[in-house]
């Protein structure tokens, strides 16, 4: 779990490196903000990912043989039946799917074990391509199910296909899992994976509340600080010391939850480590005539 001052950390480089005089591209700079600050954690979360869809692999290629060898005679069963024809178009369906299953994870496993850092985009390339690939393949494994409804003369005659499309169903849903971990709250063994996706998802959250809080509120922002500073204008103060005190000022203005205290302690010390050697100073004059100008509102 971040901490409160990593996150007023992040806040601040966002807007340190947004020019959010103009916020058009808002949405274009937070992909590309959250690319470099969330790199690390993602290409763990890539990497655990690959290697926990490697794991369930292990295995399901003999189950695929094994209705690969039993394909042809239950679609030769189902051709002596009137009507049946879709059986045999979706279990077709199936096996071309299923065929190409191994090179999928094949490209993954020589991703995740690549030095190249190009390889880490791809991986998440080709790690999406299975997972696509395993929502169409168990979307085909039901439609089978649901159309043997229509001919129960012939469900014990297709049993040894439909154990075979049963047992890849039990992978196919295991890897449900690995692709978004945190809708099975209950499963310890991807433990590891939901809690990489639960710190991402809380960390960005909370930066992005911060980040969209000052956004909105830029102008009421920039008018408290017009009436401490004789003619502000927000391009005359040094970038990073801007950006803290504007989001040092939200804080002040409009967050209940955080004493005035802390909130230009914590900005203080942000300008300590990414200002000049005159912010905190100027950081701190700034923001103790805020505060005791503006009530919260």
């Amino acid at each position: 779990m971040a901490s409160r001052r990593e996150i007023r950390e992040a806040a601040v480089q966002f807007l340190y490196c947004a020019d959010i005089e103009d916020t058009s591209e808002k949405e274009v700079l937070y992909k590309t903000f959250w690319n470099i600050v969330l790199e690390s954690d993602e290409k763990k979360l890539r990497k655990s990912s690959a290697k926990a869809l490697l794991h369930l692999n292990q295995g399901r290629s003999a189950r695929y043989l094994k209705l690969e060898e039993r394909a042809p005679e239950a679609l030769a069963t189902i051709k002596t039946f009137e009507k049946a024809e879709p059986l045999s178009t979706v279990l077709n369906k199936i096996l071309k799917q299923e065929g190409g299953w191994e090179a999928l994870c094949a490209s993954v496993e020589r991703l995740l074990h690549s030095e190249l850092e190009s390889s880490l985009e791809e991986l998440e390339v080709a790690l999406d391509e299975v997972y696509t690939t395993n929502h169409v393949l168990l979307a085909f494994r039901k439609d089978w199910f649901q159309k043997l409804e229509d001919f129960p003369q012939l469900k014990n005659q297709l049993e040894p296909v439909s154990a075979q499309l049963n047992a890849l169903d039990r992978v196919g849903n295991r890897i449900l899992m690995i692709e978004a971990p945190e809708s099975y709250p209950e499963q310890t063994d991807i433990s590891h994976l939901r809690d990489t996706v639960s710190k991402i998802t809380d960390y960005r959250d909370s930066v992005d509340k911060f980040v969209t809080g000052v956004l909105q509120k830029k102008e009421q922002i920039d008018a408290a600080i017009a009436k401490v500073v004789d003619h502000y204008r927000p391009e005359r103060i040094d970038p990073v010391d801007r950006a803290t005190i504007r989001l040092a000022t939200y804080e002040i203005l409009f967050l209940d939850d955080v004493p005035t205290p802390v909130a230009i302690n914590e900005a203080i010390e942000i300008v300590k480590k990414f200002g000049s050697n005159e912010s905190a100073r100027f950081t701190n004059g700034i923001l103790d005539a805020v505060s005791k100008n503006i009530d919260k509102t």
